[in-house]
């Protein structure tokens, strides 16, 4: 993909959004482009997340170990894979396979967190768009979990 692709693929991102053009362009430029075959293990369930990936082409499946088969999540072209890893120290909750020849963007934490340096409204747009989904989170959560309490006797 040309650097303009890149781009454009990346403005699409909802984590990306808050991002300017100049932010935009460090990520595309420090960016990998992968390809992976159908078939081919982008990671396992548990290791450690040091990075994310933006599907540009394909379907990659993601499958926690234990689920049951007929409940697959698919990832397709314009999503993100792994996007708390830019953040925070994790490991994969899941195991990532190519359903399909794919090509994938791999950004870096590290290249994330300079970027985010280097652009400190950008920084404030993220913080507050991620506070805004973690507080939808935590309302959605108030409206199920009372389903599945258990009254103590």
């Amino acid at each position: 993909m040309a650097l303009d692709d890149d781009i454009a693929l990346l403005r699409r991102i909802p984590t990306f959004r808050a991002l300017g053009p100049d932010g935009l362009r460090v990520i595309a430029i420090s960016a990998e482009q992968m390809h992976l075959r159908s078939g081919d293990t982008l990671f396992e369930e548990g290791e450690p997340a040091d990075c994310a990936y933006v599907v540009a082409a394909g379907a990659i499946r993601l499958r926690k170990a234990g689920s049951k088969a007929d409940e697959p999540n698919i990832v397709r072209a314009g999503s993100m894979i792994g996007e708390m890893a830019l953040m925070i120290e994790t490991d994969r909750p899941a195991q990532a396979t190519a359903l399909e020849p794919s090509t994938l963007i791999r950004i870096t934490r590290g290249v994330f967190m300079r970027m985010l340096e280097g652009e400190p409204k950008a920084a404030a747009l993220l913080q507050q768009f991620l506070r805004e989904r973690i507080g939808a989170a935590v309302r959605d959560l108030d409206v199920v979990l009372p389903r599945f309490e258990q009254p103590l006797s």
